[in-house]
């Protein structure tokens, strides 16, 4: 009798144990597309100068939810000086500090991470 109960018990547990995820988490109420496609605005100076310029990104929608991330990195791809730029990667505010005159080439990415626990 105890066999019996214990393979209908597995039996219904397979049956209404797992259900498929949905694709918009009922506490965000929002997917990941909806932040990764958002509009993202970068304030930077209109002349760059020797010292530290500041770059400021701004999201359209920048409170993020919980396990929500964004990473921005600057890249330095050339520069003509002999001693190359120092990059601050942060968020909002990102910083290149120039240390001679010069002609340089800057990547900037922005990325959403999200991260589950």
């Amino acid at each position: 009798m105890k066999v019996v109960f214990t393979l209908l018990f597995i039996s219904l547990t397979l049956l209404f144990g797992e259900k498929n995820s949905p694709e918009v988490c009922p506490i965000v109420k929002k997917d990941f597309n909806y932040y990764a496609e958002q509009k993202v605005d970068l304030i930077i100076p209109s002349v760059f100068s020797l010292g530290k310029n500041l770059i400021e990104i701004k999201l359209s929608d920048a409170v993020l939810p919980s396990g929500y991330n964004i990473v921005a990195f600057i890249d330095v791809e050339e520069f003509s000086s002999k001693k190359e730029p120092e990059v601050e990667n942060a968020i909002p505010f990102s910083s290149v500090e120039f240390y001679e005159k010069g002609k340089y080439e800057l990547l900037l990415n922005v990325n959403l991470i999200y991260r589950s626990s």
